[in-house]
């Protein structure tokens, strides 16, 4: 099973993301996570069990606008993991580049006493 710390797996620069692969079996030796057009084969990390694996990614500023992680390793065995487990994050590095201002004013000519909203739409 792979997870992650993202609740919705759209992320942007600087932010970090786990990702955790957790086997039905131990593993013999370090699975490796792949990140689509980012990083492959990359080493995760051990934790208590030789089961689960961890992965900690920090987004940068890459043109990529989405990747798709997935997981490769090896158990005690020496039999391949063979599933097919994956997620796919969505990167957006894009800065918002319209605003609509609005208010509740219809003539803008206010005083002490008015309430005024402004509200600003990015569209």
């Amino acid at each position: 099973t792979l997870t992650d710390t993202d609740s919705d797996n759209l992320v942007s620069n600087s932010e970090v993301v786990t990702l955790t692969a957790t086997f039905s079996e131990s593993m013999s030796a370090t699975p490796t996570l792949s990140l689509t057009g980012i990083v492959s084969d990359a080493e995760m990390t051990a934790t208590a069990s030789d089961s689960i694996w961890t992965y900690t990614w920090t987004v940068s500023g890459s043109t990529v606008t989405s990747t798709t992680a997935t997981v490769s390793g090896t158990d005690l065995a020496g039999n391949a993991y063979s599933g097919t487990d994956s997620i796919t994050f969505t990167i957006d590095n894009s800065n918002p580049t319209l605003v609509s201002f609005t208010d509740s004013d219809t003539d803008n000519y206010v005083n002490d006493y008015t309430n005024v909203t402004l509200s600003a739409t990015f569209p």
